[in-house]
C-alpha cells in the first residue's frame, strides 16, 4: 500500500508569533502539525501564523487538519492565521468557503 508524503512542517519563532511553515502535499493524515502545536500551546504560546505559500496540493484531510488546528488554538485563547497561501490553497479554502472562518493574508508581511 503507497501512502503520500507528508507534508514539511518547520517552525520558528518571529516577531509576532511562531512562524509554521508548511510545504509539500498536505494531502495525508498525520498528527504532526497538531503535535507541534500542543507542544507550543503547553509551553505558553498562543500566536499562530501558518505560512502555506509552499503548498503544493490540499484534499480534505489537510483542510481537516486545518479546521482542528484552529480549534485547538481558539480553545486555548490563541490566534491562527494562514499566510501567502499557494493558489492551491487558495482555491480550496475559496470552495469550501473557510475563507470565511480563517484570518487570511495573501501579502506575507501582512500576517
Amino acid at each position: 500500500m503507497d501512502f503520500a508524503p507528508s507534508p514539511r512542517i518547520q517552525i520558528t519563532s518571529g516577531p509576532r508569533g511562531l512562524l509554521v511553515e508548511i510545504s509539500g502535499p498536505f494531502t495525508a493524515f498525520n498528527l504532526d502539525l497538531q503535535d507541534a502545536i500542543v507542544g507550543h500551546l503547553n509551553a505558553g504560546r498562543r500566536d499562530f501564523i501558518l505560512r502555506m505559500s509552499g503548498v503544493t496540493n490540499i484534499d480534505s484531510n489537510g483542510l481537516g487538519q486545518l479546521i482542528s488546528a484552529y480549534k485547538l488554538i481558539k480553545a486555548n485563547n490563541g490566534t491562527m492565521r494562514i499566510s501567502s497561501p499557494s493558489k492551491r490553497v487558495s482555491e480550496r479554502l475559496k470552495t469550501t468557503r473557510l475563507d470565511n472562518v480563517f484570518d487570511i493574508f495573501y501579502d506575507e508581511t501582512a500576517a
